[in-house]
């Protein structure tokens, strides 16, 4: 048998790559990751409406919640830059393969 045939004979019976022992951990890395983007982008949404509720309040010309919008506001930016960074780390991790354990010793 020659070694085209030999190759194409291997190619037909080789069976899918199965998922390995660390796919489990990194499937729930990526979903608490995309739970958490969730999250903080529904936090951001809420105080953002938060701040225009308030902004139409000091704007009517009731003075005192002016603490509040503050507050409001800077959880607003907290909450927006905790969603860009965990969208950044799933685009990441989703991208990246699972780690192999052994590679070096594989590669020699």
């Amino acid at each position: 048998m020659s070694d085209t045939a030999r190759h194409r004979a291997t190619e037909r019976t080789r069976r899918p790559a199965e998922p390995g022992p660390g796919a489990g951990r990194r499937r729930r890395r990526l979903a608490l990751l995309g739970l958490g983007c969730l999250a903080a982008l529904a936090a951001w949404l809420v105080l953002v409406a938060v701040c225009i509720d308030l902004g139409r309040e000091l704007r009517a010309g009731d003075g005192s919640p002016w603490l509040v919008l503050v507050v409001a506001l800077l959880g607003a930016v907290a909450s927006l830059l905790a969603a860009l960074l965990l969208g950044v780390r799933l685009r990441s991790a989703a991208r990246s393969p699972a780690r192999v354990v052994g590679r070096r010793r594989l590669e020699r």
